[in-house]
């Protein structure tokens, strides 16, 4: 690991930015939670979808999303955890160990106790906007404080790989901007 002196080198728990990917510490300002309510973006409804806007340290807070839905069977019967995995992994990645309520919700204490909690998220080149410049989309899967960000970062390339991300489209390092 190396010793690391305020992000001055020796580790790589400083923010990252390489090949159209943005590695950082996030913490979480707010958090809404959403159950079986479609987002204007999405073709389908998330069993669980969890918004939180994020203190990253500059004059604006983003929001940043995660959600899934659970295995249903042919008569519509839940079977299995599903992508709500990603929720699972973002409580992890928060320090917090809870179980759903028996209708399927996180507790309510929990979701407060999300409020002031850091996770490193990942972001990614997907595009370009009209005015020419890089756009960035976030990886719904996060992981704790302390995360090594190449070890993150080759989690995400993995996931890009498999097939699992098909909107990632690098540019070269001179022309990304943020």
């Amino acid at each position: 690991m190396g010793l690391n002196i305020n992000g001055l080198g020796g580790s790589s728990m400083a923010p990252k930015k390489s090949n159209g990917v943005f590695v950082s510490k996030s913490k979480v300002s707010a958090v809404k939670v959403f159950y079986d309510e479609q987002q204007k973006w999405q073709t389908r409804p998330d069993s669980i979808g969890v918004e939180m806007t994020l203190d990253i340290g500059k004059d604006f807070e983003p929001t940043f999303y995660v959600g899934g839905a659970f295995k249903l069977d042919e008569f519509g019967d839940k079977v299995g955890i599903g992508t709500v995995k990603k929720v699972d992994i973002l409580l992890e990645s928060l320090g917090i160990d809870a179980s759903l309520t028996e209708d399927n919700k996180i507790p309510e204490d929990v979701v407060n106790d999300i409020v002031g909690r850091e996770f490193v998220r990942l972001s990614y080149v997907s595009g370009v906007k009209d005015n020419g410049k890089s756009k960035w989309s976030d990886w719904q899967e996060t992981r704790p404080v302390g995360t090594d960000f190449n070890d993150f970062t080759d989690a995400f390339l993995n996931a890009v790989n498999q097939g699992w991300v098909r909107n990632y489209k690098p540019e070269p390092e001179d022309e990304l901007a943020l």
